[in-house]
């Protein structure tokens, strides 16, 4: 698929909202997150969601865990790292919610 055709793709895009969840493991010191990722195309189907399974990062790296559950809808050439800035980058409104859980089940 080359740009054209994902820039296309990307202009039925009316939203996207990302939810994070983060728990550290104090036993370790490790940090992990889960990743969900609505994507509002305004077709009768509202949301397209895809949800990553627990992955180990802290910080921000849900935010690239979401460019990650993106990209394997829309494959996208960027130099961006995070969701929100691909969607800055595109004209595309982004909304996140980001909660530490204290929880490992409540990821």
């Amino acid at each position: 698929m080359n740009n054209i055709e994902t820039r296309q793709q990307t202009n039925n895009i009316k939203a996207i909202t990302i939810y994070a969840k983060r728990w550290f493991q104090r036993s370790y010191g490790n940090t992990y997150h889960t990743t969900e990722i609505c994507i509002d195309t305004g077709h009768t189907e509202p949301f397209i969601k895809l949800k990553s399974d627990k992955t180990y990062g802290y910080g921000e790296c849900w935010n690239q865990t979401a460019l990650d559950l993106f990209k394997t809808l829309f494959p996208a050439d960027t130099r961006s790292a995070y969701l929100t800035s691909y969607c800055k980058e595109n004209d595309i409104p982004v909304f996140y919610h980001v909660t530490d859980v204290k929880r490992e089940k409540d990821l």
